[in-house]
C-alpha cells in the first residue's frame, strides 16, 4: 500500500504554539537513503509508563533496534519527566517533541522561594547524507535579586545576519509564501523584544534573515521541517513509482503464467484426443486414457489458478493507482469560542498547510458563523487538526 502518513507526523508542535516547529515522515526498508537518514524516518509503536528522559530515550531505541539512533542529553535532560503516554506510528522526532512539550527560556519559581532562570531545547542536527543527531539540553540558574532578573529580562540579544538556501525548495516548486507566512507565525509566538528582519530574494532563491540567535535558530527549524517534508514527499513519490512498476511486472508474469498453461492444456487435450482414438481401435489401454484424463483436470486447475492470479494482481495495481490519483480527503468544519480565536486557528493551520502532506486546504467557515475554520484533509491530518484545535481552546 502506499504510505500517506507523513505529518503527524510532525505538525502538532508545530501548530500547539509553533513551539520550535517540529515537523514530522516513513520510508520503505529499501529506500536508498534509510541509512542516511536512520532516525527521521523510522516509525515507531511505543507503550511507555512515564518517567525520566533517559528512560524515555532507552525505551525509543529498543524499539527502532537495529535502526541508528542518536539522542544526545545535556545537561539535566536525562532526568526530565516525561508523562506515560501511548504511541503508534509515529517518528522518533515526533516521539521528541511530544515528550519535550515546552522549548526556549522561561523565569520561575524555585522551591526555596526564590527564581530560576529554565532554558529548554530540541535541536534535530544533520543533512541528507548522514543519520540525524537529536540534542536535549536542560539546564537552570538562580536569579540572585530582583535587579538581576529585571537587568536580565531587558537586555537586548545581539542581532546577527544567517543566509538560508531556498533553491531545493524552489526547484520542487514549493509555495515559498507559505513558508514566509509559517516563520512569521513561529517568531511571533517567541518572546524577543526584538523584531527580526526577513528578506526573500528570489533570483538568488536565498532568505536573508536578520534578528537574535533564539530567532534565527526557529526560522533555521522552520526552513529545515520545509526540507524534510520535500523529501518526505519526493521518497513518497520515489516509492510509489516503484512500488507501481513491481505491480506491471508482476501483471506481465502473470499473464505469461496463463499462457504457458493455455499451451501445456491445448497440448495435453491433443494428447487425450490420440489416446482416445487408439484406445477405440485397441492400440491403447484404458488406463492410458484415465491417466491423460486427470492430468487434463490438473491441468485445467492450474490454468484457473493462473487466470485468478492475474486478476488479482490488476485488481491490486488499480487499487494503488486510485490511492495515487485521488487520496482520501474529507472536508470538516471546526467552531472555535471566539473570532480571535478562529484568526489564530486559521493563521497556525495555514501554516502547517504549507509543510503537511495531509492538509489540502484551510477556510474559513461557510455556515453563516464567524467562529469556524472549515479544513479539507486525510484521517490523519483531521487527527492533528483536532488537536491544534483543542490546544488554541483551552489556550494550550
Amino acid at each position: 500500500m502506499i504510505n500517506r502518513t507523513r505529518l503527524a507526523r510532525t505538525l502538532v508542535p508545530l501548530a500547539l504554539a509553533a513551539m520550535a516547529l517540529s515537523v514530522p515522515t516513513t520510508l520503505a526498508q529499501d529506500d536508498p537513503t534509510r541509512a542516511a537518514q536512520g532516525a527521521d524516518m523510522t516509525r515507531l509503536d511505543l507503550s511507555f509508563k512515564g518517567g525520566t528522559m533517559q528512560m524515555f530515550v532507552d525505551a525509543i531505541r529498543e524499539s527502532v533496534s537495529p535502526d541508528p539512533l542518536n539522542i544526545i542529553l545535556q545537561n539535566d535532560a536525562a532526568s526530565l519527566h516525561v508523562p506515560s503516554m501511548e504511541l503508534r506510528s509515529v517518528s522518533i522526532a515526533t516521539a521528541l517533541e511530544v515528550a519535550v512539550p515546552q522549548t526556549g527560556r522561561w523565569m520561575e519559581s524555585a522551591e526555596d522561594g526564590g527564581l530560576v532562570t529554565r532554558y529548554r531545547d530540541l535541536k534535530r542536527i544533520g543533512d541528507p547524507f548522514s543519520a540525524a543527531v537529536f540534542v536535549i539540553d536542560d539546564r537552570s540558574e538562580a536569579v540572585q535579586n530582583q535587579r538581576t532578573q529585571t537587568s536580565f529580562s531587558k537586555e537586548p540579544e545581539s542581532a546577527e545576519i544567517e543566509i538560508f538556501s531556498l533553491e531545493r525548495l524552489a526547484s520542487e516548486r514549493t509555495d515559498v509564501a507559505r513558508l514566509l507566512t509559517a516563520i512569521d507565525t513561529a517568531l511571533s509566538l517567541s518572546q524577543s523584544a526584538q523584531k527580526a528582519e526577513i528578506k526573500h530574494h528570489a533570483d538568488s532563491a536565498l532568505l536573508i534573515t536578520r534578528g537574535t540567535q533564539s530567532q534565527l535558530e526557529i526560522v533555521e527549524r522552520v526552513v529545515s521541517r520545509f526540507h524534510d517534508t520535500s523529501r518526505a514527499r519526493e521518497s513518497d513519490r520515489v516509492q510509489q513509482s516503484i512500488a507501481l512498476s513491481e505491480m506491471r511486472a508482476q501483471i506481465i508474469e502473470r499473464r505469461a503464467d496463463i499462457e504457458r498453461n493455455e499451451a501445456r492444456y491445448e497440448m495435453a487435450s491433443g494428447d487425450l484426443r490420440e489416446l482416445v482414438l487408439l484406445a477405440d481401435k485397441e492400440l491403447a489401454s484404458r488406463s492410458d486414457v484415465r491417466e491423460a484424463e486427470a492430468e487434463m483436470r490438473m491441468l485445467q486447475a492450474e490454468l484457473e489458478a493462473a487466470r485468478a492470479r492475474f486478476e488479482a494482481a490488476e485488481e491490486k495495481f488499480a487499487a494503488m493507482s486510485s490511492l495515487i490519483d485521488r487520496p482520501e480527503l474529507e472536508s470538516k468544519t471546526y467552531p472555535l469560542r471566539s473570532q480571535a480565536l478562529r484568526d489564530t486557528a486559521h493563521t497556525v493551520l495555514r501554516s502547517v498547510d504549507g509543510i503537511s502532506g495531509h492538509i489540502s486546504s484551510v477556510g474559513s467557515g461557510h455556515d453563516g458563523s464567524r467562529h469556524t475554520v472549515v479544513v479539507e484533509a486525510d484521517k490523519e491530518g483531521h487527527e492533528v487538526v483536532a488537536r491544534i484545535i483543542n490546544a488554541i481552546q483551552n489556550g494550550g
